[in-house]
């Protein structure tokens, strides 16, 4: 029963029973995907940055590639975060002690 402890199907426990190894389920779930997430969304935000740079004097069309560049960064991220925010925040405020039902 370790995946049905929650409603989330993940080995992340949510609920107030500590077993062994819920440390391990924390750090993989929480901190990394949370430094990950950060690192994903700000090489993109370098990498949009750069191509505007480096475009900065280039006519119409090569702006209008760039802008669809920019919402197919913008996509990837939010989409990412999506995934990810929803089971960081439930995890974070199971830690810092709030109640939350299994379902």
């Amino acid at each position: 029963n370790f995946y049905g402890r929650s409603g989330v199907c993940l080995a992340l426990h949510i609920t107030h029973e500590k077993p062994n190894g819920w440390e391990y389920s924390v750090f993989i779930f929480l901190v990394l995907n949370l430094v990950s997430f950060c690192i994903i969304a700000l090489s993109y935000w370098g990498m949009y940055r750069a191509a505007r740079s480096s475009s900065a004097a280039v006519r119409s069309d090569q702006q209008r590639r760039e802008t669809n560049m920019a919402r197919k960064m913008t996509l990837i991220v939010v989409t990412d975060a999506a995934c990810w925010l929803p089971i960081i925040f439930l995890g974070i405020v199971s830690l810092a002690g709030v109640r939350i039902p299994p379902q």
